[in-house]
């Protein structure tokens, strides 16, 4: 069935096309693949932009980083930072949700030296930024937050390079993935641990970051009783999303495949493997 929405604000309208799906078994399925052998537990990294910068607080009035960071693991490979989000949608800098952009990132996606990255100003909220930058054209990952300060030539061509989605929702914002035209992001919450919810899916236009189309999709492996609630997915196009769901309580990683037809995403198990990998009962 197909309802016909119309929204008005002021002088601006828009029509807003809601399908609601008949088949009431979609999303049911059988979660029966052999799990293999994972690896043993590791550690997880600790810390944050808010601890570990002496910029962003308060008393330096939330001025830019000065140092890109460098990390080197046990086997001296070294991890070094390659951008920084801008600090604020604003000339003034003020930390209010709607201004402030980051400085929690969470999901990244690459596709032809086009980095999409989700932002968040806080670790539990749902709504945050997406920020785009085009690496083809940008080298200087300190740049990004020093665009109040450089000269305008510099400020053009620096910024016509790096484009700040509108507030929006993008759940716990670690489930992106792009096309030649969209962004993807289910947009589930790190809130809830495996609910029997829905959780949405979010068609973002690349060109001016509008939502194009939003679908619901819920998975349950034979009945509402032992649901799979996804916090983490890749998309691949249109009509195909990876996700991994963590099994607590049998300490096994499950992953799925769902493939769009329509408006119907449809799961499919594919494999799994017996390890929780982390030592931090993350999702």
């Amino acid at each position: 069935m197909q309802f016909t929405i119309k929204l008005k604000y002021h002088h601006l309208k828009t029509t807003i096309n809601v399908h609601v799906r008949p088949n009431l078994n979609e999303g049911i399925t059988v979660a029966n693949r052999t799990a293999i052998a994972g690896p043993s537990l590791v550690k997880t990294f600790s810390g944050s932009s808010k601890s570990s910068s002496p910029n962003w607080n308060p008393e330096n009035n939330y001025q830019p980083e000065t140092e890109i960071n460098r990390y080197y693991d046990n086997k001296h490979n070294l991890m070094i930072t390659q951008f920084y989000q801008p600090r604020f949608h604003s000339l003034t800098p003020q930390p209010t949700p709607l201004n402030q952009i980051g400085v929690i990132p969470q999901g990244i996606s690459l596709k032809q030296n086009q980095l999409t990255v989700s932002y968040f100003s806080e670790p539990k909220v749902e709504w945050g930024h997406l920020v785009t930058y085009n690496l083809n054209h940008l080298s200087d990952p300190l740049k990004s937050q020093n665009l109040l300060t450089m000269k305008w030539r510099e400020f053009k061509n620096t910024s016509r390079n790096i484009a700040v989605s509108p507030y929006m929702k993008l759940g716990h914002g670690q489930s992106i993935g792009m096309t030649k035209k969209y962004i993807y992001v289910l947009a589930s919450s790190n809130k809830e641990a495996n609910p029997d919810k829905s959780e949405e899916i979010f068609q973002i236009s690349r060109k001016n970051y509008q939502i194009n189309h939003l679908w619901t999709i819920k998975v349950w492996n034979r009945s509402s009783y032992y649901p799979r609630y996804f916090h983490n997915a890749c998309f691949i196009n249109s009509h195909l999303m990876y996700a991994t769901f963590h099994n607590a309580s049998k300490g096994l990683y499950e992953y799925w495949k769902l493939s769009r037809n329509g408006n119907t995403w449809m799961p499919t198990e594919i494999g799994a493997t017996q390890s929780d990998f982390v030592k931090n009962n993350s999702n």
